[in-house]
């Protein structure tokens, strides 16, 4: 015994009950003194199997035991079934096991039999646990999730023995069935006999505990992979909702954009039947105001883009001759300034070759510098002209370079004003205007 502490290393207490156990389940036995070796002490108790076939040789036992029994219960027709046996200690609580059922034999098992006073459902079960008793546990043939729970295993046990016990059909007839519910009952009271002992419980309850934590795992892998499976599916609903939402949105948003271009386009219409009228009357300057109108309101027309450009070339166009019909009559009446005025009007309206030469020629006392720029300015429409093949008279043409030059001049360009001059000159050398300009320019 002292070996056995030594290398143990438990407890004094926990080590002996462990041998007492052994050595009732026939696992170990003891040896007197004379028998043992003079190395060992008083008691000393020898193993008849290895550690490894330990639980093994303890199965062996028990169902040899239960054999015994059986055995000796069935030499006679009304065996003693005995008392219960002492119950187990009851525990602090906790979850109550899990109540479990034994498959039932077949609707249509032969055994059945209507006749006798057992029900088909009382009669499908005790042949199922006839049918399973070799491959039944302990806390399945109780109808029990194993646990350590003396209370739930006692209280388990009295309702199978309950239903199991001969005398509960005292008087009745239940024909073949009374055997087996003797047999069962047996097999039932060794079980709650064995199920007292922790180290027989144990391995179920383990086993129990190993099977409940893989099924928690699968059962949580499985709803992680629901929602995984949910995450995802309403990560499409959501992207998806999100497409069509977008959609609806562009359509509305081309539908409000088409609502716009109609409406634009309806104003631009009525614009250019606005145009049409002042044309139609003669009122090209407001025409071409209302062309302007229609093509902010329809941009992208080029036909409508024509037509105002058109439109506002001719209104300035006439603009331009009106302006420069009534300058000449404010120079008949003397009024310079006045006349001017109206002639710059023309030439910015309608910048010709005539209109930009008389505009410099009427500047030229009000404002040098700007009588200048229209010079400048008629300079290169009368090269545009010429290299044009367009034609005028030597008078005409002589005396719109007079004017130019005569501009140029008057800002200081004496070199520009003496080529017009020369210009002039070889037009119409005896133009008295022309020969003042060379003079004033000391030019032969």
């Amino acid at each position: 015994m002292a070996e056995v502490l030594v290398s143990l290393g438990m407890p004094k207490a926990e080590v002996e009950r462990i041998l007492v156990r052994l050595i009732d389940l026939g696992v170990l036995t003891v040896q007197d003194e004379a028998d043992a070796t003079s190395r060992a002490p008083s008691r000393v108790v020898v193993a008849r199997t290895g550690p490894s076939g330990l639980r093994d040789a303890v199965e062996r036992r028990r169902r040899e035991r239960l054999r015994e029994q059986l055995q000796a219960a069935g030499q006679s027709r009304n065996p003693d079934l005995g008392t219960l046996p002492e119950p187990l200690e009851e525990d602090d609580g906790g979850v109550p096991p899990r109540r479990i059922a034994v498959a039932l034999a077949a609707e249509d098992d032969d055994r059945l039999d209507d006749a006798i006073a057992l029900s088909r459902e009382d009669q499908r079960w005790i042949l199922a646990l006839a049918d399973g008793q070799e491959r039944l546990t302990p806390f399945e043939f109780l109808g029990i999730e194993p646990t350590h729970d003396g209370r739930h295993i006692r209280r388990a046990f009295h309702e199978t023995s309950r239903r199991l016990h001969p005398d509960a059909y005292y008087g009745r007839d239940v024909g073949p069935f009374r055997e087996l519910l003797g047999d069962l009952f047996r097999r039932a009271k060794f079980y709650y006999a064995e199920l007292r002992s922790e180290e027989v419980r144990t391995p179920y309850v383990d086993q129990s505990i190993a099977e409940r934590a893989e099924l928690a795992r699968r059962v949580e892998a499985a709803e992680e992979a629901e929602r995984a499976t949910q995450a995802i599916r309403r990560a499409e609903e959501e992207a998806e909702a999100a497409l069509r939402r977008r959609e609806r949105a562009e359509r509305r948003a081309d539908q409000s954009r088409e609502r716009a271009r109609q409406e634009l386009r309806g104003r631009a219409d009525a614009f250019v039947r606005d145009a049409q009228e002042a044309e139609t009357a003669g009122n090209l300057a407001r025409a071409a105001n209302f062309y302007r109108l229609a093509l902010q309101s329809d941009p992208n027309n080029v036909e409508l883009e024509g037509r105002w450009e058109a439109c506002r070339a001719a209104a300035r166009r006439t603009r331009a001759v009106e302006a420069h019909a009534q300058a000449q009559k404010h120079l008949e009446f003397g009024q310079t300034r006045e006349a001017a005025l109206l002639l710059v009007e023309a030439a910015d309206a309608d910048p010709t070759l005539r209109h930009l030469v008389d505009a410099c020629d009427a500047m030229l006392e009000l404002d040098p510098t700007r009588a200048r720029d229209y010079a400048m300015a008629a300079f290169d429409a009368l090269v545009t002209a010429r290299a044009a093949g367009i034609e005028y008279r030597p008078a005409e043409l002589a005396g719109m370079h007079v004017k130019i030059g005569r501009a140029f001049l008057a800002v200081g360009q004496k070199e520009s004003a003496r080529q017009q001059a020369v210009a002039a000159r070889d037009l119409r050398p005896d133009d008295p205007e022309v020969r003042a300009l060379l003079k004033s320019l000391k030019v032969k």
